[in-house]
């Protein structure tokens, strides 16, 4: 019987393997004691192999399904692929040790459908494909008409989850709201992580890949598809978010938190708040977001999310305070899209650098945003409209 093993004693423990023995894929030989004592739940003890080239995404949603409330951890050093949107259940912590999370390369994840799907069908819906080899069970995908040559093309505004594939059909868990048609493409398309309520992500890397997501020379990133984190009143921390196909993160709810992380070249928003309330945005460094040209008619390049700026303001969104980031570069605005729906902001403390058009969008009939004591390095002239305070900022232009 193989030795219990030990942990550091923190929030978010490490195992450590070479103490509590290993089974032939990784996890521990006694992985469900430890994980009752401990509540402490590793993706190697569900498969996981985390060397960047396996595709981990059942064990991933395993393992968070059963750490829900708990702790899920990821192993130092590793590299997790993911196809399929991981779950975390309300309270539950996940620390990622500063392991990676990639998106798994989508570029040859594509095949065209052998039979319709109608408008409005249900949830269970099967629809034959070309190339089945391309899928698995648990994948998330999307459906499209699209050729690089379409201006106008259809394509579902929901992710649909692989739950059964036998022979060339594929059954998807959601309806569908839009007909598709013989010949429609079948592409990888999700969310990396769906964090409820009370949740905190700790210390984790998510890598895009969106150089792997090519089509033609440019990328399929829905924004409602592929957040790489989408949360609801939960904390983010510590974490490094890159190389998105679409946003960074969304954030829904009431209090997220979202302090000290690194998010850059992304396709999309770095931070896109939607309906949220009393969000604190503090201590983020924001680089080289905002990349791909959000007006294009094109599905391979529109609906990356808004095209103003690192941060972005949607409807119904109040009482957050944004401070102390650092916001540089490619974003037409530094934070973007704050309009009358949006009210008691307060951003202070912030270096804006090199945002083009200017450091915050503040639209007609906007009067509820304090931008107070920041610094606007080579960045457009703010305007200023109605009764916004705009006071004590600093403007540098090298």
């Amino acid at each position: 019987m193989a030795q219990i093993g030990t942990y550091t004693t923190k929030e978010t423990p490490v195992r450590d393997d070479k103490l509590i023995g290993t089974s032939s894929n990784g996890g521990s030989t006694n992985n469900f004691l430890l994980s009752a004592i401990r509540q402490v739940y590793y993706p190697e003890d569900y498969g996981a192999v985390g060397d960047g080239a396996a595709d981990d995404t059942t064990a991933l949603i395993n393992c968070a399904s059963a750490a829900g409330g708990k702790i899920m951890a990821l192993q130092p050093g590793k590299t997790y692929i993911y196809s399929g949107r991981i779950i975390l259940t309300a309270n539950t912590i996940l620390n990622g040790n500063h392991a990676i999370l990639q998106r798994r390369a989508g570029t040859t994840l594509v095949s065209t459908t052998l039979t319709a799907i109608a408008e409005n069908a249900p949830s269970g819906v099967t629809v034959r494909v070309a190339d089945p080899s391309k899928f698995a069970v648990n994948m998330w995908v999307s459906l499209d008409n699209n050729v690089p040559s379409m201006a106008e093309p259809t394509f579902t505004l929901a992710g649909h989850k692989i739950t059964n594939i036998s022979g060339d059909v594929l059954t998807l868990d959601s309806a569908f709201t839009t007909a598709m048609g013989i010949g429609s493409y079948v592409r990888m398309s999700t969310t990396c992580i769906n964090a409820g309520a009370g949740c905190k992500i700790r210390n984790l890397r998510i890598d895009g890949n969106k150089a792997n997501q090519l089509i033609g020379a440019a990328a399929w990133g829905y924004w409602g598809q592929h957040y790489e984190l989408l949360v609801t009143s939960s904390i983010v921390e510590g974490c490094e978010i890159y190389n998105g196909q679409s946003e960074g993160i969304g954030m829904a709810g009431i209090h997220n938190v979202i302090k000290n992380n690194n998010i850059h070249d992304c396709n999309g928003n770095g931070i896109h708040l939607s309906a949220s309330v009393s969000d604190e945005i503090t201590g983020n460094r924001l680089i080289n977001n905002n990349l791909l040209d959000n007006n294009a008619s094109n599905l391979l390049t529109e609906n990356t999310g808004h095209n103003e700026g690192h941060i972005c303001f949607s409807d119904t969104t109040e009482s957050t305070v944004v401070s102390g980031n650092h916001i540089m570069a490619t974003g037409a605005y530094g934070i973007g899209a704050f309009d009358a729906t949006n009210k008691y902001i307060i951003v202070n403390a912030n270096i804006f650098d090199s945002c083009v058009s200017a450091p915050m969008q503040i639209g007609a009939g906007a009067d509820g945003v304090i931008l107070t004591s920041n610094f606007f390095i080579d960045c457009g002239v703010q305007g200023t409209v109605g009764g916004s305070v705009i006071e004590h900022n600093h403007v540098i232009n090298r």
